[in-house]
C-alpha cells in the first residue's frame, strides 16, 4: 500500500490556500478514501455470497448427490395393459350472421376455444379486410377486447347459440 503525505503548509504557501481550506481539502479527500474503501469492501463481499451460493460444500463423501443409475432413469415395462379412454371435448355448432356481406356462417366450435380465435377464424373464412376492426355481438351484448382471451364456454356461448358478426 502506498501513502500520500499531504503537508499543509505546503499547501497553503503554494496554492494560496487558507487554513480553513486546507483543512476542508484534506477532510474531503479522507471522505472520499473512506467511501471508495467501503465500495470495494461491499463489491468484494458480494462476490464471496455469490461465490459460495453458487458451490455447494461438502463436508464429507456421504453428503454428496449419489448418480442415479440406469435402471432408475427408464420406465419399467407395463406388466398388463390398461385401456386409457381420453374424453373428447364436446364440439358444438354456433351460427355468425355477418351483417357487413349479409351471410350466415354455420361454425364447429370447441368450448375451449377463445371470442378472438372464432373471429380471426371468421374474418380469414369469409375474406374480410383484416385493417378493419371486427366486433361480436353475442345475446344483444357486444364481446369487447377483454373477452377476446375468454373461451366460448366462459362467455356462456352454447349449442345452437347465434352470434352477430359486425364492424
Amino acid at each position: 500500500m502506498n501513502w500520500v503525505v499531504i503537508d499543509s503548509e505546503f499547501l497553503m504557501e503554494t496554492a494560496d490556500l487558507s487554513t480553513v481550506e486546507v483543512l476542508s481539502l484534506l477532510l474531503l479527500l479522507v471522505v472520499s478514501l473512506v467511501v471508495i474503501t467501503v465500495i470495494v469492501q461491499l463489491s468484494l463481499s458480494k462476490k464471496r455470497k455469490t461465490a459460495e451460493l453458487s458451490y455447494p460444500k461438502f463436508s464429507d463423501e456421504s453428503s454428496l448427490p449419489q448418480r442415479k443409475s440406469s435402471a432408475d432413469t427408464f420406465p419399467k415395462p407395463v406388466e398388463e395393459e390398461t385401456e386409457i379412454e381420453l374424453r373428447r371435448e364436446e364440439e358444438f355448432e354456433v351460427t355468425v350472421i355477418d351483417e357487413t356481406t349479409n351471410k350466415i356462417v354455420t361454425l364447429t366450435v370447441n368450448p375451449h376455444h377463445t371470442v378472438g380465435s372464432l373471429l380471426d377464424t371468421l374474418i380469414e373464412g369469409l375474406e374480410l379486410p383484416k385493417e378493419k376492426t371486427y366486433t361480436l355481438v353475442f345475446d344483444g351484448k357486444p364481446l369487447d377486447e377483454i373477452s377476446y382471451n375468454m373461451t366460448l364456454q366462459s362467455c356462456g356461448i352454447k349449442q345452437g347459440e347465434k352470434l352477430i358478426l359486425t364492424h
